[in-house]
């Protein structure tokens, strides 16, 4: 057959199209534990995701195959977001909000 068929020119197109059309954002946090944990040197301020990215996730996970590096702990603190009162507070401020457009709503047009 003409080629590998693993890495076939339909599946670099979808690829393509998948992750690097619609420039998947990592954001500056995501780019940092991205560059630590896959040992890259990418700068924090380029913060969409990568081919770069993409080949080094998958060399990982090779190597965890094979018994290279250790997996993550899910229940550890370091991988889990701890939303600080801001967050909270602006969750809670928007909902109180739309309740409170919602009443002005029903009050204005008499509509639910």
């Amino acid at each position: 057959m003409g080629g590998d068929p693993v890495f076939s020119e339909s599946l670099c197109k979808e690829l393509q199209k998948k992750f690097f059309q619609q420039r998947c954002e990592l954001g500056r946090i995501g780019r940092r534990n991205m560059n630590r944990k896959l040992n890259l040197d990418i700068p924090q301020n380029n913060t969409f995701l990568l081919p770069r990215d993409i080949l080094a996730a998958a060399d990982h996970l090779i190597g965890l195959k094979f018994g290279m590096g250790a997996l993550d702990d899910m229940n550890h603190l370091k991988n889990k977001r701890i939303r600080s009162v801001a967050d909270l507070l602006q969750d809670q401020f928007g909902l109180a909000l739309k309740m409170w457009f919602g009443g002005l709503y029903v009050e204005q047009f008499g509509i639910n």
